[in-house]
């Protein structure tokens, strides 16, 4: 039983360490659950197969067969985990990098702040920019269906790390009428006419708020 808890322990402690980890996108870091129940599979298994003769031998050499096979296969793995800027690498130019627009951002923007405390100003405005870019074309791609909940996401995600206009503000507030978030909307909006006054759209929306507001009981 010993035996099987610390082969359940290096199992579990190689995709861990990224070792044998496939590199997927996106990443989850629940997909260590599967192999908690795998482990605790083939510790039960073993120890039910170790009350024969024989057994314990024949489990002992196929749990380092094992353990070996995982090591040789982190050979392969290794390289990705070089430094920080290979590993963005990796996962940058993974097929499925840009499906989901608000995680490819968020790695983009962790990159450029690594880049930022190793002084390569060049790099770090092309990676911000490059964040920027994929915010943009994640909210493009939630409007043309009309999925406005997901563009609010991504455009909440995005105001955290850029600067956003007044028209910006003004869509947003757009996009928070439509699914009744009054008080936001006000929010935004204040924050547009702050910026431009006499912009008519805002001004346009803010009628509106004030209708609503007047029309609740």
């Amino acid at each position: 039983m010993t035996a099987v808890v610390w082969f359940g322990f290096l199992a579990i402690s190689l995709p861990c360490l990224g070792f044998t980890e496939k590199l997927t996108w996106p990443p989850d870091r629940y997909s260590y659950l599967s192999h908690l129940v795998v482990v605790a599979g083939l510790a039960g298994g073993g120890i039910q197969i170790c009350r024969r003769t024989h057994a314990p031998r024949v489990m002992a050499g196929l749990g380092c067969l094992l353990v070996l096979g995982l090591l040789i296969g982190s050979l392969f793995q290794l390289p990705m985990w070089t430094n920080s800027p290979t590993f963005f690498g990796k996962l940058v130019e993974h097929p499925s990098f840009d499906r989901n627009p608000r995680q490819p951002g968020h790695v983009l923007l962790m990159w450029s702040q690594y880049e930022s405390q190793s002084g390569d100003l060049e790099q770090l405005n092309k990676l911000r920019e490059y964040a920027f870019k994929t915010y943009l074309s994640g909210i493009k791609s939630a409007l043309n269906p009309g999925d406005v909940k997901q563009a609010l996401m991504l455009m909440s995600h995005m105001e955290h790390h850029f600067g956003l206009s007044a028209e910006v503000h003004r869509e947003q507030a757009a996009w928070l009428l439509k699914v009744h978030r009054i008080q936001k909307v006000e929010n935004k909006l204040l924050v547009c006419l702050q910026m431009m006054p006499d912009d008519e759209r805002a001004l346009e929306l803010w009628s509106k708020i004030q209708t609503i507001r007047s029309d609740t009981p």
